[in-house]
């Protein structure tokens, strides 16, 4: 579209972060990549920064958008660094978890600082903001299927019946993988799993089920994203965002209880869209830093301890039916 636009493009350093083929560390093109998959670096786009924005139409799109002839274009951002940016979570101690149709949990680090572990990526916001975290192919997606799948009420609707029933009361244990999974094993090919059904198991039942099993694997995230950043001194803030979140109290409720963490629902809408109008806003110099500008947050979601511990008993189970269903694939 920008060459279109503008018969020139630049691709932003957070979209080539996320393509495996830059270099983060030297913020160019990986010169090794370039070899390996056969290609020569003059058929890789032009990198830039957010701060590089195009000037100038072509011809036929200046005399038809003549108020746009002399506006700057931005290069592109990612999806998920510009949510982040947009969510409130723009520096180390603020920390997005999403979750819409999949699910993530997202921050902003240095990015020479921070080596991502295995189960964890590590992309680009610009040059002097990465983005570290971990994605599940899961989220709203998986509670949708099971919504029409189980011939169940509304989503809405059955939230009072899925509140009414204990943690981990119903027996089950359930692998999410609905579309395969990402973090942290990166099994594309794994499925959904249910066990523990019986002959008093409830269409309810498997709705909660499915609820604490995607907060589960939403920990395994958190647990890794603690471990490689232990060396902070206080705890993260954790900013929930996304409609499949923010459309539930008891999922924000089972999630904040499994990570033993208050969870604070950004009211910001289209967080992606508002984060890139951030990072133009600081690019042009109308704003210093993204992260000064004050976020829009609903009241904390606060952990139960009791249910943390049965949410903990509940997790070692799922980790146990994970490793027996899934660690043969990797041989």
């Amino acid at each position: 579209l920008q060459r279109q636009f503008q018969g020139r493009s630049i691709c932003s350093l957070s979209m080539a972060s996320g393509t495996g083929m830059l270099a983060i560390c030297e913020r160019s093109w990986d010169q090794e990549m370039i070899q390996v998959v056969g290609i020569r670096e003059d058929q890789l786009p032009q990198l830039g920064d957010i701060h590089d924005g195009l000037k100038g139409l072509t011809p036929k799109y200046a005399s038809r958008w003549s108020a746009l002839r002399d506006i700057p274009w931005y290069p592109a951002m990612g999806d998920g660094a510009a949510a982040n940016i947009g969510s409130g979570a723009a520096t180390p101690d603020n920390w997005a978890l999403t979750m819409g149709t999949s699910s993530a949990i997202r921050v902003v680090v240095p990015p020479d600082q921070i080596e991502a572990p295995d189960g964890l990526w590590l992309y680009l916001v610009d040059a002097k903001r990465g983005l570290l975290g971990g994605a599940l192919s899961e989220g709203g997606n998986l509670l949708a299927w099971l919504d029409n799948t189980l011939k169940l009420p509304s989503l809405s609707e059955a939230e009072p019946q899925v509140a009414a029933l204990k943690p981990d009361g119903h027996g089950l244990t359930i692998l999410p993988f609905i579309s395969g999974e990402r973090s942290p094993g990166w099994h594309a090919e794994a499925h959904l799993s249910i066990v523990g059904l019986q002959s008093h198991t409830t269409p309810i039942d498997i709705l909660r089920a499915g609820m604490e099993a995607l907060a589960y694997q939403l920990s395994v995230v958190f647990d890794e994203l603690n471990n490689v950043l232990d060396k902070r001194e206080t705890a993260p803030n954790v900013l929930g965002s996304g409609g499949a979140l923010l459309s539930s109290q008891i999922l924000q409720e089972i999630i904040a209880d499994t990570l033993d963490t208050p969870i604070q629902p950004s009211l910001e809408h289209e967080a992606s869209a508002r984060g890139v109008a951030l990072l133009a806003l600081e690019a042009l110099g109308v704003i210093p830093d993204v992260a000064d500008v004050p976020v829009e947050l609903g009241e904390p979601v606060l952990p139960d301890i009791t249910h943390h511990a049965i949410y903990a008993s509940a997790r070692e189970r799922q980790m146990r039916l994970y490793h027996a269903l899934l660690d043969e694939l990797k041989l």
